[in-house]
């Protein structure tokens, strides 16, 4: 293992997506002998295993371990559980790095500025993506601010992607890592983890930054281009907000509805922004009818994924109460 940096890569039946994303980090302008790289296998039943062993007896600098239980955070957590280097970065399997990635990285964790960093991504396509498709879809767009390359987060700013990101190892160690209830699974979308995580370590005192030179193409494969995908990430992605803040759950019924009624009036104001965008790109042709779908869907499907999860956890307090 490597004393400041290791990248763990975790990963499940996606054999030709990881072979691209680790040949991209064997071709790194920094030379391979300044960090490691540490893949998970989360239990593949297709040919990873095979390919993991063969690269990790070729090269000097990967090394591989198995977690059977399926789940990202548990594939997370055996990551860095694994790992003895001081930094860990975490990059998605169906990611590709730009080829000064770990340059950019080593640089921000050597200045020592931050507890947490995250980078910026965006889109690559197997084939052109349909004409409405916007390459923001896919993309964390919203963590950019303009000429500023980098900055620090705050509680109140929104937090980076777990895709692409490195945390001081011994931060991890200390808060537990990553909540095993978030996160995508087998066989289910999910997301979250990496918010409430980011979330603990600033209650807890530590410096959170965004480098947006620190860049990865994120693979966007064909059911990620299709209406129905749009709509559905968003009722996930409110839906398990919503779980991440767990002082949430420890406050009333009204508080609970309080915040509900917030809500609603946050996407009703969402709802005005996107019809007026819509309008404006409908008219100088930018956007087609899916664009305005997805401008107007998203926010509501966020609210009602949300409101899933507030008014679930409220029926199983009081069926939990009435048991008693």
């Amino acid at each position: 293992m490597h004393d400041l940096l290791t990248i763990i890569i975790c990963t499940r039946d996606r054999a030709a997506q990881l072979e691209k994303c680790v040949q991209a980090l064997l071709n790194q302008t920094v030379s391979r002998d300044r960090f490691g790289i540490l893949i998970v296998d989360n239990d593949s039943t297709d040919s990873t295993p095979d390919w993991i062993t063969s690269h990790a007896t070729t090269h000097a600098n990967i090394d591989a371990i198995l977690e059977k239980r399926v789940g990202l955070s548990h594939a997370r957590n055996t990551g860095f559980e694994g790992s003895s280097s001081e930094w860990v970065a975490y990059l998605d399997d169906d990611a590709i790095p730009h080829l000064d990635w770990v340059e950019k990285l080593l640089h921000r964790i050597e200045t020592g500025d931050f507890d947490g960093i995250g980078g910026y991504y965006g889109p690559y396509f197997d084939a052109a993506p349909p004409a409405w498709y916007l390459n923001h879809y896919n993309s964390n767009h919203w963590m950019l601010r303009g000429d500023t390359r980098c900055y620090s987060i705050s509680a109140m700013d929104p937090k980076f992607s777990g895709g692409n990101c490195a945390f001081r190892r011994s931060v991890l160690i200390e808060l537990g890592g990553f909540s095993h209830e978030l996160g995508m699974r087998d066989g289910r979308v999910g997301y979250g983890e990496e918010i409430e995580l980011q979330d603990r370590m600033l209650e807890a005192g530590y410096r959170l930054g965004f480098d947006a030179d620190i860049r990865i193409d994120h693979h966007t494969p064909v059911h990620k281009q299709k209406l129905a995908w749009f709509i559905t990430r968003s009722f996930y992605n409110g839906r398990d907000m919503a779980r991440a803040d767990a002082a949430q759950f420890a406050s009333s019924g009204w508080h609970l509805l309080h915040t509900l009624l917030g809500g609603g009036v946050r996407v009703l104001r969402s709802q005005l922004r996107a019809i007026r965008t819509s309008c404006r790109h409908l008219a100088d042709g930018t956007y087609r009818w899916q664009n305005v779908l997805i401008e107007c869907g998203d926010p509501l499907a966020g609210y009602l994924g949300k409101l899933y999860t507030v008014f679930t956890g409220l029926t199983n307090r009081r069926r939990n109460s009435d048991n008693r």
